[in-house]
């Protein structure tokens, strides 16, 4: 588990503002998608 979530900020890190984006982009979605 906790390798896991250090994996995870590894890789958002390394995206940087990209993957910020496209986080927040599924995010939206996943909202959309619940709202639904």
């Amino acid at each position: 588990m906790n390798i896991n979530k250090v994996n995870k900020e590894a890789k958002r890190m390394k995206r940087g503002i990209k993957g910020e984006m496209i986080n927040r982009v599924m995010i939206m979605m996943m909202v959309v998608v619940m709202g639904m």
